[in-house]
């Protein structure tokens, strides 16, 4: 499928089954997260372990105003993802979204759990799969029954979620992230898999990977100027 269809697939389904039609600002946030993933997707396609480690894992960074849906977006791509790029590609695919504070990063994973509730039947299973939705982890993990997953969990250093693997690493409030907890905890699950990496949060002062990516042409900025104009 060419990436064209697959947006104009998304806005479809956007707008079928939640009624909504995304701003032109958060189409370029969904549209690189899935350039991102579907590039990935088809690289390592067949490709051996070997193959994948010599390959360098893109990095994506949204530098955006408070309250402007930023995180609503970001759950609608997810559950499109988990619905319709896992049922394209016959493949499970891991979605991992990481904040500072559990409550900031389980924002993201509320709005693709609610929005996944009405998309469960349009997933084709096996007769003697049940179609639902399955919660783990005491409500921080969701897996459809094709394997595609949603896990939700804190950056801090008393995390414990090292030993999954996943095929695109979130990190929201990406300003106030820990690097060293990305580094040595979240990053290598997406290591196998060569995961891209998107950073989402705002303006911030703090010294870490998302304030270097907000200094180069890796970031995509929407200020309230353009916000406002275009809600």
């Amino acid at each position: 499928m060419k990436f064209h269809d697959l947006t104009r697939l998304r806005a479809t389904h956007l707008k079928a089954v939640h009624n909504i039609i995304l701003y032109p600002y958060q189409e370029v946030i969904s549209d690189r997260i899935l350039a991102a993933l579907i590039h990935n997707l088809n690289i390592t396609k067949n490709s051996s372990a070997e193959d994948v480690e010599q390959l360098q894992q893109e990095e994506l960074a949204f530098e955006i105003s408070r309250q402007a849906g930023k995180t609503f977006c970001v759950g609608l791509t997810v559950e499109f993802i988990m619905t319709w790029v896992s049922y394209i590609y016959k493949r499970p695919v891991r979605v991992g979204i990481f904040a500072p504070q559990i409550d900031q990063a389980r924002l993201s994973y509320e709005i693709t759990r609610r929005a996944l509730r009405p998309v469960k039947g349009l997933i084709e299973v096996n007769a003697d799969e049940q179609q639902v939705v399955r919660e783990e982890e005491n409500s921080k993990k969701l897996v459809l029954p094709d394997g595609s997953s949603c896990l939700v969990a804190p950056i801090n250093t008393v995390s414990k979620i090292e030993g999954l693997t996943l095929d695109l690493i979130i990190v929201d409030e990406a300003q106030l992230a820990i690097d060293e907890v990305l580094t040595h905890s979240i990053f290598p699950m997406g290591k196998t898999t060569n995961a891209p990496r998107v950073y989402i949060g705002k303006a911030g002062t703090k010294k870490c990977r998302f304030y270097d990516l907000s200094k180069t042409n890796k970031t995509f900025k929407a200020y309230f100027d353009r916000v406002a104009e275009e809600r």
